[in-house]
């Protein structure tokens, strides 16, 4: 009996997120690597949406999350349609009457403040950024599904074994999630659905005083309303960083018309410039910037 054949038969009547779990763990693969072979196929599903379906807390149910299924079972090496049959029917509950309402900016602000509190850390706990690579993903609707994150930092105290991440979505009611990759664990996770925010708490091997650490997290963006569109992939600093490279990714023929270039020494100072041409796969990268605003950001069509 082959391993597919196994695989196949041991879970006839499982629902989808245990077959699902059932596959990934006879495969041996782990999410990230998943993610990628899926990236290789022309699907984008982040590891934090497939964490969602193997722990049953969300089904696929868009059609793009429905056309990657075929290329999930090729992956994951078990029969066409062992996946794809077990997927409920989730009917609609998008209120189109109900327009999306952005988050407020100062509001967002005062919350990852309490969020913070309530962990009992802080941004400034014994570690400064030394570089950071953030690559974001774009869909066809050219809203940004999910961030892939390395960030390396040195200690400047001893025994710093922790670090805090916070990531928000503009439109408010939206859930974000953070994942923690390589070089990390997530000790504790707080969020504000109202106001779209997530700071997570992720534990690092401990650091002697000047000691680097490099680490990978994901932030996913899960939600599917309409107009709740992420157009900009944008970094904020508060001290100098060595490096900063800003990558975003747009999903094949699919471009926006316009992209600009955001750049100043504060949010409230930054311009913002068009690019004159616009590719798949654009970069931002700047040495010893900060502190300060940089990015790119683009126009999403209304529903």
């Amino acid at each position: 009996m082959s391993a597919r054949e196994d695989v196949t038969r041991g879970a006839r009547e499982l629902p989808f997120h245990e077959a699902l779990r059932a596959a990934i763990d006879a495969r041996g693969l782990p999410l990230e690597r998943v993610s990628a072979h899926l990236r290789g196929h022309g699907h984008t599903v982040s590891i934090g949406t497939l964490s969602y379906w193997q722990s049953g807390r969300s089904v696929p149910s868009r059609a793009t999350s429905l056309r990657a299924l075929g290329a999930l079972e090729t992956i994951l090496r078990v029969e066409r349609g062992h996946l794809a049959q077990r997927v409920p029917v989730v009917r609609s509950r998008r209120r189109v009457s109900r327009p999306a309402r952005m988050a407020d900016g100062e509001t967002r602000a005062a919350v990852i403040e309490e969020l913070t509190a309530e962990l009992g850390a802080t941004f400034d706990d014994g570690l400064r950024l030394v570089s950071a690579h953030a690559r974001s993903f774009v869909a066809s609707d050219l809203s940004i599904r999910y961030v892939q994150v390395r960030e390396v930092f040195w200690a400047t105290r001893p025994q710093v074994a922790r670090y805090l991440v916070a990531a928000w979505h503009p439109v408010a009611d939206q859930e974000v999630v953070i994942t923690p990759v390589h070089g990390c664990a997530l000790n504790r996770c707080v969020g504000r659905l109202a106001e779209s925010v997530c700071v997570a708490e992720l534990a690092i091997p401990p650091l002697a005083q000047g000691g680097t650490h490099a680490l990978d997290y994901e932030i996913a963006f899960l939600s599917d309303r309409p107009g709740a569109s992420t157009d900009a992939a944008v970094a904020f600093t508060t001290a100098p960083i060595s490096e900063l490279c800003l990558e975003v990714n747009f999903a094949p023929g699919r471009l926006p018309d316009i992209v600009r270039l955001v750049e100043g020494a504060s949010a409230e100072a930054a311009q913002s410039t068009t690019v004159p041409k616009i590719q798949q796969v654009m970069t931002v990268t700047r040495l010893h910037f900060g502190p300060g605003k940089v990015g790119l950001e683009w126009d999403v069509p209304l529903p």
